[in-house]
C-alpha cells in the first residue's frame, strides 16, 4: 500500500497526512436509499496524524507528540509502503513515564510500542460495517484509533469520539428512515382501514341485496308451486274429461247399435208392408182399406230407415269428434305433465338458488364483520404509529 508521505530518512523525519480535520459536519443525506449505511467517507472525515518510520526512536516520538498535542496517535509505516501499526499517545506515555524510562527506551525504536494488529479499514467500506468491526474489538484495544485507507493511501484515523459520532449519525439516519417508514406505514394502514370499512359497507350491501334476491326467489318459488298446483288441477280435470269422453264414446257405440236395430226393424216393417199390400191386392175390393194401411206402414218404415241412417251418420261424426277430442286431451295431458316436470325442475332450482343465496348472505355478513374488525385493528395500529411519531 502506498503511503501519501515524503520519503522518511533514517533520522527522526515525520510527515503529517494532509487530510481534513474532524469537523462534525452531517453527511447522513448521502446514504444509500436501500436502507443500508453508505460508505464510511460519506459519513465522517478523518483526522490528520503524524506518520513515522520504523527507525524513529522513542525520544524522537516524544518530541513529535509534543509538537502535535492534538494527535491521539501516530501511524507507523514499513518500507514507506505499508502500515506497520499504530502507536497510541496514552499507551506510549505510560511506558515512558517510569523512573528509568529514559535509560530503558529513549534510544530504542518507537516501533516496539506499536500495535501491529490495529484496525485498518477502507474509506469505501460500509460505515455500519466499520462501526461493527470497531465495537467487536477486545477491551484492551477498544479505545484505540482506527486507520482509514483510500485506494491504498492513508487517509487518516478515527478516534473513539469519531466512532461515537458516526454511531450517532447512523442512528439518526435509521431513526429518520424509521420515521419515514412509520409515516408511510401509518398512511398505508389508514388506507387499509378505509378499504376495510368500504369492504364492510359493500359486504353489508351485498348481504342486503342477497336477502332481497332471496325474498324474490322465495316469491318465485311460491308462484311456481301455485302454477304446479294449477297444472295438477288441470291435468286431473283433463284426465276426468278423458274418462268421461271414453264413457261418451261407449254410449255412442251403444246408440249406434240401437240405430242399426231400428234400421233393421224398419226394413222388416217395410217387408211386412209389401207383403200386406200383396195380400190386400189378392183380396180385391175387400182389401183396399188394408192396402192403404200397408202403404202408410211402408212409408213410415222408409222414414224410420232414413232417420236411422241420419242418426248413424250423426253418431259417426260425433264419434270422430270424440276420438279427436280424446287424442287432443291425451296430447294436452302429456304436454301438461312435461311442463309440470319443467316447473318442478325450476322450483328445485329456485330452492337451490335460495340455499346458495342464504350461504352467500352468511358469508357476506361474516366478511362484513371481519372487515369491520380489520378496520378497527387498522385504526388501532394507525393510532399507535401516530403515537410513535409524536414521541420525541
Amino acid at each position: 500500500m502506498m503511503i501519501m508521505a515524503p520519503e522518511l530518512e533514517t533520522t527522526q523525519r515525520i510527515e503529517t497526512i494532509q487530510t481534513e480535520d474532524f469537523s462534525g459536519g452531517d453527511h447522513t443525506g448521502q446514504a444509500e436509499e436501500n436502507g443500508h449505511a453508505g460508505k464510511l467517507i460519506e459519513y465522517t472525515a478523518c483526522r490528520s496524524v503524524p506518520v513515522i518510520g520504523m527507525e524513529v526512536s522513542c525520544l524522537a516520538l516524544l518530541d513529535i507528540l509534543r509538537e502535535n498535542p492534538a494527535a491521539p496517535c501516530v501511524v507507523l509505516v514499513r518500507n514507506e509502503e505499508e502500515i506497520a501499526g499504530v502507536i497510541m499517545r496514552e499507551a506510549f506515555n505510560r511506558h515512558l513515564a517510569g523512573r528509568f524510562a529514559a535509560e530503558l527506551y529513549y534510544d530504542k525504536p518507537a516501533a516496539m510500542f506499536a500495535d501491529p494488529d490495529a484496525l485498518i479499514v477502507d474509506a469505501a467500506d460500509s460505515a455500519a460495517e466499520v462501526l461493527n468491526k470497531a465495537l467487536l474489538r477486545p477491551d484492551a484495544k477498544f479505545y484505540d484509533c482506527v486507520a482509514v485507507m483510500d485506494e491504498g493511501c492513508l487517509l487518516g484515523i478515527l478516534t473513539l469520539r469519531d466512532l461515537m459520532e458516526l454511531s450517532r449519525r447512523l442512528q439518526k439516519e435509521a431513526d429518520e428512515r424509521s420515521g419515514t417508514a412509520v409515516v408511510k406505514s401509518s398512511g398505508g394502514v389508514a388506507r387499509i382501514g378505509d378499504n376495510a370499512l368500504q369492504m364492510a359497507r359493500e359486504a353489508a350491501e351485498s348481504a342486503e341485496a342477497t336477502r332481497e334476491m332471496s325474498g324474490l326467489a322465495e316469491t318465485g318459488r311460491r308462484r311456481l308451486e301455485e302454477v304446479i298446483s294449477s297444472y295438477q288441477m288441470i291435468a286431473e280435470q283433463m284426465r276426468l274429461q278423458s274418462a268421461q269422453t271414453g264413457v261418451l264414446e261407449r254410449h255412442i257405440h251403444s246408440i249406434s247399435g240401437m240405430a242399426s236395430s231400428i234400421r233393421s226393424l224398419a226394413d222388416q216393417s217395410s217387408l211386412l208392408a209389401i207383403n200386406a199390400s200383396i195380400e190386400a191386392a189378392h183380396a180385391g175390393e175387400h182389401g183396399k182399406g188394408f192396402q192403404i194401411v200397408a202403404g202408410e206402414v211402408r212409408k213410415l218404415a222408409q222414414q224410420t230407415r232414413q232417420f236411422s241412417e241420419d242418426i248413424a251418420l250423426l253418431l259417426g261424426e260425433i264419434g270422430s269428434l270424440v276420438g279427436e277430442n280424446v287424442s287432443l286431451t291425451q296430447s294436452g295431458l302429456r304436454e301438461i305433465e312435461l311442463g309440470a316436470g319443467h316447473i318442478d325442475a325450476g322450483s328445485e332450482a329456485f330452492s337451490r338458488l335460495m340455499a346458495n343465496m342464504e350461504n352467500v348472505n352468511r358469508r357476506s355478513q361474516g366478511l362484513s364483520r371481519m372487515a369491520e374488525d380489520a378496520a378497527a385493528a387498522a385504526s388501532r395500529v394507525s393510532d399507535e404509529l401516530g403515537a410513535m411519531l409524536s414521541q420525541p
